[in-house]
């Protein structure tokens, strides 16, 4: 009984989750944009701007000035491929959007099929239900978008969860109005831009909970056999 009441307290501890190792992630301390495109504008790494300041590089994306959307994409090996193997759940960013911007940002996450090299490249896309939400206040903050099957909806073509899933071509977070679009929104004008730094895939988190209850529970019941013996 003693130990049982003991793992329970432990079990209790920390509600949130923990323990989520990234599965990819770029921080462009190399300078580098590590994959990280627009083909509307140039996307570009600036040092010293990132949330940890001096020595902190980040990725700056602006709009494209001629339809003025935001859309930073990766189409690199690293953020591609079959998710399914690779257990990802979400994609995890830092996001600043500078005071001197007009707009507010709305972030979705879109998986996007097909060959970068083909002749009809990402014709199949599937994006996330809920949005990161940017103020224009200059701060950065860490956001978190569920790639889940139950968090997402599919935008353009006939590919089901698990197909796409299995062989994405290209990830984007993109600047839209509502998660059933296929192109993104327009912002009010080119005085847009978005800061981003250490944007990750990340697998399912493990419960701080269940972890402290299974570690708890094996430290105790060890203890208990010393003393036994």
């Amino acid at each position: 009984m003693k130990i049982q009441a003991a793992v329970m307290c432990l079990s209790f501890v920390i509600s949130s989750s923990a323990f989520a190792s990234p599965i990819v992630i770029s921080d462009f301390q190399d300078g580098t944009t590590q994959g990280w495109i627009w083909s509307g504008a140039s996307t570009s790494v600036i040092a010293d701007s990132g949330p940890s300041g001096t020595g902190d590089y980040s990725l700056l994306a602006p709009v494209n000035p001629s339809v003025y959307k935001l859309n930073p994409q990766n189409s690199a090996s690293e953020f591609t491929g079959d998710y399914s193997t690779l257990g990802v759940a979400n994609i995890t960013f830092d996001a600043m959007n500078p005071a001197t911007n007009d707009d507010d940002l709305e972030l979705y996450a879109v998986l996007y099929s097909g060959d970068p090299l083909g002749t009809v490249p990402f014709p199949e896309r599937w994006a996330s239900l809920e949005a990161a939400v940017i103020p224009n206040d200059g701060v950065w903050r860490t956001y978190s978008i569920s790639l889940l099957e139950t968090d997402m909806l599919s935008v353009l073509g006939s590919n089901n969860y698990a197909t796409q899933f299995s062989n994405v071509g290209m990830i984007s977070l993109r600047h839209q109005l509502a998660a059933n679009q296929s192109g993104g929104s327009a912002l009010s004008s080119a005085n847009n831009s978005v800061f981003l730094d250490n944007i990750a895939l990340t697998p399912v988190p493990v419960p701080a909970a269940v972890w402290l209850f299974g570690s708890g529970l094996l430290g105790l019941v060890s203890v208990a056999r010393r003393k036994k013996a």
